[in-house]
């Protein structure tokens, strides 16, 4: 598994490099730190998997992802944030991202949010289908607009109902489907159709 990691960070190479090293037939194969070396590694190196910072300097990383994605079509390309936001997310999956992952949760999540990247998903979709079974309608309407980008007060508002509830429900909901993040939960209301992609 060759890695392209496009990040201006020193932090955040570290981390990656350092997730990285579990995996030993993983690499990281080239890093850049800015959208046009990205581009140009990208071309050059042909990498499994590309790991761009959403805050990349000189352009606009919205744009890059889908550029990407023309360039590696088989390639996983994962945005890299440290804002945990259903809005960013939905719209860097919009463009192409295969997953959004927040930089804290590197050295945790980036193994499996790669896997799930390039289609490899780590939980039997059988279970995932029988625990999607128990998802209330009201849970489904929260995770809806919560996917779709609405905080939970704006949630609260739309439904009619308390910002605790909400609360409530979303804990609820990443427990029966066993998603630990916003990006996880746009990838599943995506994927079943609860919100546009």
């Amino acid at each position: 598994m060759r890695i392209l990691l496009a990040d201006s960070h020193e932090t955040t190479r570290r981390a990656v490099e350092a997730a990285v090293q579990t995996r030993p037939s993983w690499s990281v194969c080239g890093i850049a730190s800015s959208a046009k070396d990205a581009v140009a590694l990208a071309a050059f190196l042909v990498p499994d998997v590309v790991l761009v910072d959403i805050g990349l300097p000189r352009r606009s990383t919205a744009e890059l992802v889908p550029e990407l994605r023309r360039l590696l079509s088989a390639a996983a390309v994962i945005a890299l944030s440290t804002y945990e936001s259903g809005a960013l997310a939905h719209e860097f999956m919009r463009r192409g991202a295969s997953g959004y992952l927040l930089k804290p949760d590197i050295g945790v999540h980036l193994t499996a949010a790669i896997e799930r990247g390039l289609g490899r998903p780590t939980h039997p979709a059988g279970a995932h289908a029988e625990a999607a079974a128990h998802i209330t309608a009201r849970e489904r309407e929260v995770l809806a607009l919560l996917a779709a980008g609405h905080r939970n007060k704006e949630v609260a508002q739309m439904l009619g109902i308390s910002r605790k509830t909400v609360e409530t429900h979303r804990a609820r909901i990443m427990s029966k489907l066993d998603l630990h993040s916003m990006s996880a939960l746009v990838r599943y209301a995506i994927r079943h159709h609860l919100i546009e992609a």
